[in-house]
């Protein structure tokens, strides 16, 4: 692959600020096609989970999400959610956190299910992003719960019930009653990683480790003494779901800056008059 190649790719990748969410969609596009032409020989099969045999391939509940499965409208609005849900957290967070979140929400689901499968004998198989962008919506919704959400474009709906209808369908799609409370696991470690579990990452990545102060909608509240070394991204919140957030939080950037540059920096020289 060229260079200029490269640079297209990583463009693309990069445009939206969300890189990682992107390769996910990407990987179910191209798995979903290639399952399409090839069939029972598509080698994305390997990467398919099942609570009945994951011990002999045990990398499948690193890779189910991978993996494009079902009607081709079920991808596309699949990658969508991801899209709007899992790449306005990842914008916010920041990719490294994001794709943890992300693993570690999508592997949690696949093994509470297996135990699941060892209480009630019913195996269940993953594949696709379905059960994976749970934790990523849940997470949003918690983080946001006075937007609403347009349903199809349509119907409108307040992101808290949102979360709580995400909730209901994980555990009908599962399997009620037994194998659906088994596959909220991740719903679950949603609810903490947005209550506790950022506030520790923030914490032991803290230069000094000083405890991180959160603001009501869970996003770090910026401190004038490393202000230069904050990230946009962190303060801005996403223009096409959040505008009035993100006309906000603009304006709120722009005071720091100004009180930042009074405060801390050194004054510009002084303009010497025309008569000199």
């Amino acid at each position: 692959m060229s260079y200029g190649s490269k640079n297209s790719v990583s463009q693309f990748l990069y445009k939206a600020g969300c890189p990682a969410t992107m390769c996910l969609i990407i990987a179910n596009v191209i798995s979903f096609f290639s399952h399409a032409f090839l069939g029972a020989g598509d080698p994305f099969l390997l990467l398919v989970y099942s609570t009945a045999n994951w011990i002999h391939r045990p990398w499948t509940p690193f890779t189910w999400f991978l993996v494009g499965a079902g009607h081709p409208i079920a991808v596309i609005f699949s990658g969508m959610i991801l899209f709007m849900f899992g790449g306005s957290l990842e914008r916010s967070w920041g990719t490294k956190t994001f794709l943890g979140f992300y693993l570690f929400s999508s592997v949690l689901i696949a093994i509470s299910c297996w135990v699941g499968m060892l209480v009630t004998g019913i195996p269940l198989e993953f594949a696709g992003l379905y059960f994976s962008i749970v934790a990523p919506l849940i997470a949003w919704c918690m983080l946001n719960p006075g937007e609403t959400i347009r349903i199809y474009g349509i119907f409108p709906l307040r992101a808290t019930y949102l979360a709580w209808l995400t909730v209901l369908f994980v555990w009908y799609g599962a399997g009620p009653p037994i194998n659906g409370l088994f596959a909220l696991s991740s719903s679950v470690f949603a609810y903490w990683f947005v209550n506790k579990g950022r506030s520790l990452i923030a914490v032991v990545n803290s230069p000094n480790r000083r405890i991180a102060v959160t603001g009501r909608a869970g996003t770090p509240k910026l401190s004038l003494e490393h202000f230069d070394q904050e990230h946009e991204k962190i303060l801005t919140p996403n223009p096409i779901s959040s505008p009035f957030r993100w006309i906000r939080a603009r304006s709120e950037r722009k005071k720091l800056e100004a009180l930042w540059n009074r405060s801390f920096k050194s004054p510009p020289d002084e303009k010497k008059s025309s008569r000199d």
